[in-house]
């Protein structure tokens, strides 16, 4: 779970290398009863039946679009265990509209201030931060600005859900992940509490994408707004301590 263009991708092609695992994208069978675009997460019972038939004995899904539903499937599902990506605003905004667009930030925005219902991006967004987006909100605000912001709003649901405090959630830093794979994917297989498969699995992993965002000019409430939150993030994920299996 976390923000788009955050390393989930990359992660997941990991985990695909481990020859015991069942990786699905973010449209996949747990998702088919989604006709609008085949990528919310299908009912409880349709999730059970699935899981229930797969073969593999471990399975990765990728439901980023849920990440505001992290505490409530917890609740749900006893078995499941949740690896949160996060990775440098700066970075994730010089990727996002890269990838989908310069009007983008706008686009995932706008549905946030409107609060409109059904939309993934607008659920379960805490008054404060609705606040603080609608304050910056604007159609014509600069597009960094607004893919910032909605890393922002993206972020804040892991303090929101208080998934620092769960013990089935484990919070990765893409920097940390690409910069130090031989200590970081090891503790991620120590707290899915599977043995890890070796170091060939991360063989691939590289780390130019770190830092494409530097140039990346914001303005000065949305920088301090990320970077704090940020700050957050990397404290909370360099004080995880997992059991060796």
């Amino acid at each position: 779970m976390g923000c788009q263009r955050s390393g989930t991708s990359m992660m997941g092609d990991i985990l695909r290398n481990d020859l015991s695992s069942l990786v699905l994208g973010e449209f996949s069978p747990l998702s088919s009863r989604d006709n609008l675009r085949n990528i919310r997460l299908n009912p409880k019972e349709q999730l059970d039946a699935f899981l229930h038939q797969a073969r593999a004995p471990f399975v990765v899904a990728k439901p980023l679009v849920e990440s505001q539903k992290a505490l409530q499937l917890l609740n749900q599902f006893q078995d499941l265990k949740i690896l949160w990506m996060f990775r440098d605003y700066r970075d994730v905004t010089q990727s996002n509209l890269a990838k989908f667009g310069e009007r983008n930030g706008i686009n995932d925005l706008r549905p946030i201030i409107k609060r409109e219902a059904g939309n993934w991006r607008a659920e379960k967004i805490p008054e404060q931060v609705h606040a603080e987006l609608k304050e910056l909100f604007s159609e014509d605000m600069d597009a960094h600005d607004a893919a910032a912001l909605f890393w922002y709003s993206r972020n804040q649901l892991f303090f929101s859900q208080r998934l620092e405090k769960h013990p089935r959630v484990y919070l990765c830093s893409y920097q940390e992940l690409v910069e130090r794979p031989s200590d970081i994917v090891p503790d991620i297989y120590s707290f899915i509490g599977r043995r890890f498969p070796g170091p060939a699995i991360y063989s691939d992993i590289h780390k130019s994408s770190v830092g494409k965002g530097r140039s990346v000019k914001l303005s000065g409430q949305v920088d301090s707004l990320c970077q704090d939150l940020l700050d957050r993030l990397t404290l909370v994920s360099r004080k995880q301590v997992v059991s060796v299996v």
